[in-house]
């Protein structure tokens, strides 16, 4: 058999066997095509998701953790299983966002429960969400927290890295927040030049518009806070003491139960520090903060944590460990005394 003969017999066999698959693959393409229009999303139910983003973000400061764990975490379900599907264009853009926006409120409502592992999870899929959505605020947002969670594990350097490394792209309302977390760990590591720099950045910076999806923002009561954090934090009790009152004056009445229960340490440190220092007062503003969160907070949280390590530093001088005030806040972490990390209290 001729060479072009052969070529003629084996072009006719692919078409052949071609033709018969030609029904199959045509179906297939109508399956495909059909799921595509098909995955475009019910506009209410993404009206729905953006709406519960928004209250989320007026709420979440005045509601209780244990609340809010449910229909977040419904809600970041619903919005990734819609991404799951073949959404394209700006309709896939705008639920990457939808279910990076609750990713990080899960994160956040993890970190606030004292679930570190699981807060450190939902932002790295929150940041990867904002990375495909192309949005600046949630990136941001994913950096404070992520810079808060290596605080509070006492990984100070890599709490103050995570913070620098995002400043430079970060979207307004989030520039202060990092200038924060940035002096915040700063002055607990005693590098006081870069924690009064960055603490002049955060009073520079702060944030006069509405709240945001994200974290709550650097108002000004929340400067006013994180100026007697900082400056406890630096040793100067006496700097810091009239912040953390100014703050309390502006939180009376709004419910903002974990910035009034912080500010109440922020003015435990600062009774410490102070030039007479007054460890009653201290041991009662860490008490206060006790109670604020008492019901709101699981028990070993990031509030009874901190009360636990003020309580730590006060029990240390065998004079104020045997006043009443701190005895009874002993009472009260009792639970926590072993699980006590060393180094700087937070």
């Amino acid at each position: 058999m001729s060479p072009s003969r052969r070529r003629d017999l084996l072009g006719t066999g692919i078409l052949l066997a071609a033709s018969t698959a030609t029904t199959g693959a045509t179906s297939r393409a109508a399956q495909i095509s059909r799921a595509i229009a098909a995955s475009t999303p019910d506009p209410l139910s993404v009206a729905q998701l953006h709406q519960g983003i928004q209250r989320l973000t007026r709420i979440y400061s005045t509601t209780p953790h244990a609340d809010l764990l449910g229909p977040v975490e419904q809600a970041w379900d619903d919005a990734e299983a819609r991404l799951e599907t073949r959404v394209t264009g700006t309709d896939r853009r705008d639920l990457e966002l939808l279910a990076g926006q609750y990713a990080f409120y899960r994160g956040r409502l993890a970190f606030d429960m004292g679930d570190d592992d699981g807060a450190l999870t939902f932002f790295v899929l929150a940041a990867q969400h904002a990375q495909a959505a192309g949005n600046p605020l949630l990136a941001g947002s994913v950096a404070a927290m992520r810079s808060a969670v290596a605080f509070f594990a006492r990984e100070f350097e890599t709490a103050a890295d995570i913070a620098a490394q995002a400043q430079p792209q970060a979207h307004p309302y989030i520039v202060p927040l990092l200038a924060c977390a940035q002096a915040r760990a700063y002055a607990i590591t005693s590098r006081e030049d870069e924690a009064l720099t960055a603490l002049r950045t955060m009073n520079d910076h702060v944030w006069t518009g509405n709240r945001l999806p994200g974290p709550s923002p650097i108002d000004e009561e929340s400067s006013e806070a994180f100026n007697a954090v900082v400056l406890g934090y630096l040793g100067k009790g006496d700097e810091a003491e009239p912040h953390a009152r100014a703050s309390l004056a502006m939180l009376s009445g709004t419910g903002r139960y974990v910035s009034t229960a912080g500010t109440h340490l922020a003015l435990a440190r600062a009774f410490i520090h102070r030039t007479h220092p007054d460890p009653e007062q201290a041991a009662t503003a860490a008490s206060d903060a006790l109670m604020i969160v008492d019901g709101k907070e699981v028990t070993n949280g990031p509030t009874f944590n901190r009360a636990a390590g003020i309580w730590r530093t006060l029990a240390r001088n065998e004079e104020w460990a045997r006043l009443e005030p701190v005895r009874d806040l002993g009472e009260q972490v009792s639970s926590e005394r072993r699980a006590l990390p060393a180094g700087p209290t937070i």
